[in-house]
C-alpha cells in the first residue's frame, strides 16, 4: 500500500468516525418545551408526542437537514433545528423556540 493511500484512507477513516460522533451526540430524542411551558414536544425512536396545553397528539417524523417534519392527526408540523441544539417553530406561530430538557 502506498502512503498517499494510506493517507488518505486514514482521513477517510477519521472524518466518517467523526461524523458518526455528531450524529449520535445531536439526537432529537428527548422533550423539548418552548418558554411558556404551553407546548411540548417528546421525540422518541419512531415517534412525535406533540402536547398542546391539554391535548396530545402522536405522530411521527422525519428529519430533513435542519428540518424536522412531524406528521400528526392529519396536521404537518415543520420545525427547524439551530445550531445550539433548540428547535424553532413556524414563523408566527404560537411555537416559538423550543429547548431541550434535562433528564
Amino acid at each position: 500500500m502506498s502512503t498517499d493511500f494510506r493517507k488518505t484512507l486514514m482521513a477517510v477513516v477519521i472524518a466518517t468516525l467523526s461524523f458518526s460522533v455528531i450524529a449520535c451526540s445531536s439526537s432529537l430524542e428527548g422533550k423539548y418545551t418552548n418558554g411558556t411551558g404551553m407546548v411540548v414536544i417528546e421525540f422518541s425512536t419512531d415517534k412525535a408526542f406533540v402536547t398542546m396545553g391539554a391535548l396530545t397528539a402522536e405522530g411521527s417524523y422525519k428529519v430533513d437537514g435542519d428540518q424536522i417534519i412531524i406528521e400528526a392527526e392529519d396536521e404537518k408540523i415543520v420545525l427547524t433545528r439551530n445550531s445550539d441544539g433548540s428547535l424553532s417553530g413556524p414563523k408566527d406561530s404560537f411555537i416559538g423556540r423550543l429547548t431541550k430538557q434535562k433528564t
